[in-house]
C-alpha cells in the first residue's frame, strides 16, 4: 500500500482522483474522502464541496483485479 503524505510535504497534482485524511477533530464523518486537488484546494470528489484541514493524501487504490474465491 502507498503510504500517506502529508500535505506539508507534498500537494498532489491538480484535477486526479485521490483519497485524503480530515483531522477527526474538524469533521462529523469519517475522516477518509474520495476527493481531488484543484485551484480551489481540496474538493470532495462525489458531493463537489471543498474539503478543510485535510493533513496527509495518498493517490487513490486501484481497484481489486480478481474476485475473492470461497475456500
Amino acid at each position: 500500500m502507498t503510504p500517506w503524505i502529508d500535505v506539508k510535504d507534498k500537494l498532489p497534482e491538480k484535477n486526479h482522483r485521490i483519497l485524503v485524511y480530515v483531522d477527526p477533530k474538524h469533521t462529523f464523518a469519517n475522516p477518509l474522502y474520495d476527493a481531488f486537488y484543484d485551484k480551489y484546494g481540496f474538493v470532495d470528489y462525489r458531493m463537489n464541496w471543498p474539503l478543510e484541514n485535510v493533513t496527509h493524501w495518498m493517490p487513490f487504490p486501484k481497484p481489486p483485479g480478481e474476485k475473492c474465491q470461497d475456500m
